[in-house]
């Protein structure tokens, strides 16, 4: 039936254009609520032994890529840390061990839940040396935290991330530095560029038309897909809507009509996705 399915799409997209590209599957490595605690660098010398930290909290039923990069005359722009984090029934904390100095956190989440199109949160921050001696701020370790959150918004707006102030606090010689981050998300079926809640060739060939249109170079041609179809349908996360993504639709609408559970599991994951 899977090899049925696969004709299906081909001879559709065949028809629709001729210029369909073959689709892949690439694996990524994430670590679940199970495995919560301290995320491990992949910097081999990079080993604080300080107690200072980030706290990344992620909703339940969330997933999101977290990278860390250190500012130093030895490392500078150097990625730390470069993890995917996965939220079980309830709002999860991973934590990441630092040592004094500047950094930069990079937070990803879907801008279409479960596809690889996705918004970016940066932030440039500093670990700080402890501090004995501003009474009453005194403090012996850092706690620097990201407190996630997901945020339906309209079609026609772009995607966003925002985030509070910081809001700082000392209690028992911890000081810890709070930012709540909103990431804007399309409520939309990844691959329904219709928003009729179903995936078919219909999805496939709006793609292309957008695919078309976009050639004209003119921002009101008719056919352009607006902020919330783009996310929706560029299936592989390549800030393009191609003919591969039309591909990517007609082989999943194929497997449904051939009776074959459908997935994106051949999805072509682009190299630079988390550049």
């Amino acid at each position: 039936m899977k090899k049925m399915s696969r004709k299906i799409a081909a001879f559709l997209c065949s028809v629709m254009t001729m210029t369909c590209l073959p689709a892949f599957h690439a694996d990524a490595e994430t670590l679940w609520e199970d495995d919560m605690g301290f995320v491990e660098p992949i910097w081999w010398d990079y080993a604080p032994n300080g107690f200072d930290r980030v706290r990344v909290t992620v909703p339940h039923h969330e997933n999101v890529k977290v990278q860390i990069f250190q500012h130093s005359p030895e490392r500078e722009n150097l990625l730390l840390f470069d993890a995917g984090l996965a939220a079980g029934e309830e709002d999860s904390d991973f934590y990441f061990q630092m040592e004094p100095g500047d950094y930069t956190i990079r937070i990803f989440a879907n801008t279409v839940k479960d596809g690889f199109v996705n918004t970016l949160y940066t932030d440039d921050f500093t670990v700080e040396n402890p501090d004995y001696s501003a009474e009453p701020h005194v403090f012996a370790q850092g706690v620097y935290t990201y407190k996630l959150q997901m945020e339906e918004i309209n079609e026609l707006d772009d995607s966003r991330a925002l985030a509070t102030q910081p809001e700082i606090t000392y209690e028992d010689q911890l000081m810890e530095r709070t930012r709540e981050v909103t990431f804007g998300r399309y409520e939309r079926l990844r691959g329904d560029f219709d928003d009729d809640h179903e995936i078919t060739a219909m999805d496939a060939q709006a793609v292309l038309n957008h695919f078309l249109a976009s050639m004209l170079e003119d921002p009101n041609a008719e056919g352009l897909a607006n902020p919330a179809q783009f996310a929706a349908c560029d299936i592989d996360g390549d800030k393009e809507l191609s003919a591969a993504d039309a591909q990517y639709i007609l082989s999943y609408f194929a497997d449904s009509v051939a009776g074959v559970t459908p997935s994106w599991s051949d999805v072509n994951i682009p190299d630079d996705l988390y550049a």
